[in-house]
C-alpha cells in the first residue's frame, strides 16, 4: 500500500458486518508499511467509525488500536465526532481514555462529552445503553476511589 488515499479507499471498501471483517481489517492496517503509519491515518478512521455508528468492529479492535497509538493526537477528533456523529467505537475510546489516568481536568472533559453524547438528538437506543452503561460504571469507580 503506497498512500493514505489508497488505506481509505481499501477501508471504505470493508464491511464490519462481515464475518471476515476483522481478519481483512488486519491484514489492512498489516499492508500499512510503518513509516506510513502516522497521524493522517486519523481521519479516515473516524470518517469510517461514523459511517458504520452501531458496529463494534472488534472491540476495541485493529482500528482504535491503531488509533490510540497516536495518542494524544486524536483526542480533539474523538470529541469532535462524540458531537456531530457518535458512534460505537468513539463512544468505546472515550470511555478508554476514562479509564486511564487523567488529571480532573480531563477526566471532566471527557466525561462530560459522554454525558452530551447521551443527550445526541436521534442517537440510536444501542449508543445512549452504551453510553449510559460507561457513564453508570464511571461514577461508581470515581466514587470508590
Amino acid at each position: 500500500m503506497n498512500s493514505l488515499r489508497e488505506f481509505e479507499h481499501q477501508l471504505f471498501r470493508l464491511d464490519p458486518a462481515a464475518t471476515d471483517f476483522l481478519l481483512r481489517v488486519d491484514e489492512l492496517v498489516e499492508a500499512v508499511p510503518e513509516s506510513d503509519r502516522n497521524e493522517g491515518l486519523i481521519e479516515p478512521i473516524f470518517a469510517f467509525f461514523e459511517a458504520h455508528p452501531l458496529d463494534d468492529m472488534g472491540a476495541p479492535g485493529t482500528l482504535v488500536h491503531l488509533t490510540e497509538g497516536f495518542y494524544p493526537s486524536y483526542t480533539e477528533r474523538l470529541l469532535d465526532s462524540l458531537r456531530t456523529q457518535p458512534s460505537y467505537n468513539a463512544i468505546l475510546m472515550a470511555n478508554r481514555i476514562l479509564n486511564g489516568r487523567l488529571s480532573d481536568q480531563e477526566r471532566s472533559k471527557y466525561m462530560s462529552a459522554l454525558v452530551e453524547t447521551a443527550k445526541t438528538p436521534d442517537l440510536p437506543r444501542a449508543l445512549q445503553d452504551l453510553v449510559h452503561r460507561f457513564l453508570e460504571r464511571r461514577r461508581k469507580l470515581d466514587a470508590e476511589s
